[in-house]
């Protein structure tokens, strides 16, 4: 399964919008945690390209640290 799809798959199946961390988390979980920070750049750069693509949203999160995405059902 390619990486993109696992993370529209992590979008589309969380009741709530994630992190990108919080989607390392759950595509890497098999992955040692201390290289989570470099998968996590990884998919920041694949949540960029899905939202240029109009298939994921930033959730407005006043007051977060980290940007919550989410998927956009129709576009996927």
């Amino acid at each position: 399964m390619s990486r993109e799809k696992q993370i529209l798959d992590a979008l589309t199946t969380s009741p709530r919008a994630l992190t990108s961390m919080g989607i390392v988390k759950i595509i890497y979980k098999d992955v040692p945690e201390a290289l989570w920070p470099m998968a996590e750049n990884n998919v920041k750069l694949h949540l960029e390209k899905l939202r240029k693509e109009n298939k994921i949203v930033i959730e407005a999160r006043p007051g977060a640290d980290d940007l919550h995405w989410k998927a956009v059902p129709s576009k996927i």
